[in-house]
Formats: C-alpha cells, sequence, structure tokens
C-alpha cells in the first residue's frame, strides 16, 4: 500500500507543527504519523512528498498522517523475503481466541487467570542476574495505579512467563503460526514432549532466550530504548491500554548508532537476542522524539520514523531491521511471537553459537546448496 502524506501546518522540533491529538482513538485502525525528526524525506514506506506551494514540505517536528496501515489475513512468504516489506497488520481472530482462553485478553483476565502467580521482576533495572519475583497481582495493581518506581516487566519476566506454561505457550505459538507461511512454522510447534521439557529447562535455567513469545506489561511513561532485531519477523498482538511504537525503517539503520554488548552467547545481559541497542539518548516529550547532546549524534537528524498507535485486538507484523522504540502512554500489555524459518532449528542444533549477521541471512537461502532451503 501507498500511504500518501497529508500537508502539515508549521513546526520547528521544540514545537510539532501537525494539530493531531495523539490521545484520541482512530475510527477503525491502527493510526499511522510520520515523525520528521529532520528534512530527509525518502519515506521507505512508500509515501509521496506533499507538493510545493501551500502544502510545502513540512518543518522539523511535524507529525504527518499517513492513514490506516495496510492489513491481510496471512503473512506470505514475500512479506519476510524481501528487504522493502513494510509492517502491516494481520487478522488473528484464532490468536485473540487463545489469548482469551488464558487470561491474556485483557489485565483483569491475567489477574483473575494468573494473579496468584508470579513474575521475573527485576525493580529499577535490567540485570537479569537480579531478578526477582513479584505476584502477579500485586504487579498489576501497582502498573494500573502509576505507583511510582514501578518497573517495566523486564525480558526476563515477559518471556520466562511463556516459558513456565507450556500448554499455554503450545496453543499460542500454534494459532500465530497459523499467519505464517509453511517454511516458517515449525518452531512455533512446541507440542511434543521433548519440546515441552526444553522450555522448562530453559524456565529452571533462566535461558529466556529459548522462548520465542513474549507478555509485555508496563505502566504510563515507560520508554522500551531504540533498538532492532536480526529476526526474520514477529508479531506484536496489543491486548490493552495505549501503546505506540516508533518504527525506523531498514533502510535508516546506518543512522541510529547501534552497537552490540556481546557476551558467551552472542548477547549481553541487558540485550539479549539476536538485535542491537543503539546508543542514541532518547526521550519523548509532547508527542516527540528528542535527543540528548544531538551534536554527537548529527546522524540521527536524517531519520523519519513513522509512529504507530495500535489498538486493543490488532496484531501487526515487523519485518527484519525495523528498528522500533515503544512508548507506553499509559498502562499497557502485549504478547509477541517472533518468526523463524524451519531451516534454523537444525542449523542451531549443529551449532549452537550461530547468529545471524543482519538480516540478508534470512532472504537468501544458506542452506541451499545441502538442501534445506525454504520449503514452499
Amino acid at each position: 500500500a501507498t500511504f500518501r502524506i497529508q500537508a502539515c501546518g508549521g513546526g520547528n522540533r521544540r514545537s510539532p507543527g501537525a494539530a493531531i491529538d495523539p490521545s484520541a482513538p482512530p475510527a477503525m485502525s491502527a493510526a499511522v504519523l510520520l515523525h520528521l525528526s529532520g528534512l530527509a524525506l525518502a519515506l521507505a514506506v512508500g509515501g509521496d512528498l506533499p507538493a510545493k506551494g501551500a502544502n510545502a514540505a513540512p518543518k522539523a517536528g511535524c507529525m504527518i498522517p499517513l492513514g490506516p496501515m495496510p492489513q491481510v489475513d496471512k503473512v506470505m512468504r514475500n512479506d519476510i523475503l524481501t528487504e522493502d516489506q513494510q509492517p502491516m497488520l494481520v487478522r488473528s481472530p484464532k490468536v485473540a481466541a487463545v489469548l482469551k482462553r488464558f487470561g491474556l485478553d485483557s489485565m483483569d483476565g491475567l489477574r483473575d487467570e494468573h494473579g496468584a502467580e508470579q513474575v521475573l521482576m527485576s525493580e529499577g533495572g535490567s540485570d537479569f542476574l537480579a531478578a526477582r519475583r513479584l505476584g502477579v497481582a500485586a504487579y498489576l495493581k501497582k502498573v494500573r495505579h502509576d505507583v511510582p518506581a514501578t518497573a517495566m516487566l523486564p525480558e526476563s519476566g515477559a518471556r520466562s512467563f511463556f516459558l513456565e506454561h507450556p500448554d499455554l505457550y503450545n496453543d499460542v505459538a500454534r494459532a500465530y503460526a497459523r499467519l505464517v507461511p509453511k517454511g516458517y512454522r515449525e518452531m512455533l510447534d512446541v507440542s511434543s514432549s521433548a519440546s515441552r521439557a526444553v522450555l522448562t529447562t530453559a524456565a529452571r535455567d533462566h535461558d529466556f532466550g529459548v522462548s520465542d513469545l513474549a507478555l509485555w506489561l508496563g505502566g504510563a511513561g515507560h520508554v522500551h530504548t531504540l533498538r532492532v532485531d536480526y529476526v526474520a519477523g514477529q508479531f506484536l498482538t496489543h491486548l490493552e491500554g495505549r501503546k505506540r511504537i516508533w518504527l525506523f525503517p531498514a533502510a535508516q539503520h546506518d543512522l541510529l548508532y547501534f552497537g552490540k554488548k556481546k557476551g558467551a552467547k552472542g548477547w549481553s545481559t541487558d540485550d539479549e537476542g539476536w538485535g542491537a541497542a543503539s546508543s542514541v539518548p532518547i526521550s519523548i516529550s509532547d508527542g516527540r522524539l528528542e535527543v540528548a547532546q544531538p551534536e554527537k549524534y548529527p546522524d540521527f537528524a536524517k531519520a523519519t520514523p513513522i509512529a504507530i498507535d495500535l489498538q486493543p485486538g490488532e496484531t501487526m507484523f515487523i519485518p527484519c531491521g525495523w528498528a522500533h522504540i515503544v512508548e507506553y502512554q499509559g498502562p499497557a500489555m502485549s504478547v509477541s511471537a517472533v518468526v523463524h524459518p524451519d531451516w534454523l532449528e537444525p542449523l542451531l542444533k549443529d551449532d549452537p553459537a550461530w547468529a545471524p549477521d543482519g538480516c540478508r541471512v534470512w532472504i537468501r537461502e544458506p542452506c541451499a546448496e545441502d538442501g534445506c532451503g525454504f520449503a514452499e
């Protein structure tokens, strides 16, 4: 789909020029806004530039409505295997039904179904080694009432929640598997007793990277810092609250100052997974991104992210390489699932230390010579 840019009023980096109420929910689907942190308008999302004259190119700081995201019934092979793929909404009634059955359709459902359980927490930081447990009901109460210093549920807790519930993991993963083509489903199938044992062992050993599912919870004002994931793709199903996703097209990767802290498994305890974190110190104020000491990060001013306000019940597919910032504009809850090609599992069994060096590995067929390429 081609997003058409609507003209935006005058503005600057201190004062957004577009008359947009970020708190107003869109009439139908996810609202997509373009944030101009600079004047570089080479839009990887396929937008058209405003005409000269009355609708001249907006100044930096504007938020421009791009309209609704494209919506599909499933993700096709070409949606994963192209470098210029865009995020999209995916209709996911089976995912919604499974999440509701396990009490994951809302915070009330989570409290009623899992309130007596505990989640891994690390208040005041994201150091997995310092993680402690907190009751689900108690944590939700703090999140919903904006208790000061309430921590965002860290990635350790987000992934261990599913690892500790193999039946839940299996049913949710299978529902997501219905949204992807053949050749991308096997690692979402944990129905065998051996696969269940792997989940249980990973939960016991705090090997959180084993989980391709995560439960994201946080209160108003929390912001996930800018990072990029080098996976074939991922789904994000928003369940409750106000959450804005800032997405940077993969083509802008070199503008975002990414680095990776490597540990024994190719990642460190504060940067888990196949990805990288940006060193740009970003804050969000009045609906705009702000950078401390911008003179140290001149290229970042050229980046043009899109801001997506997901509505409860919507599932978004994020292709490989799209860097993101997640902004909690109120207490919010979501679930995510990572998509892998089938050839990855045997590859990791042979070489557990293997890791992608970017997105190209998912686009080409690295195992084609020995017959382990993509399934049709």
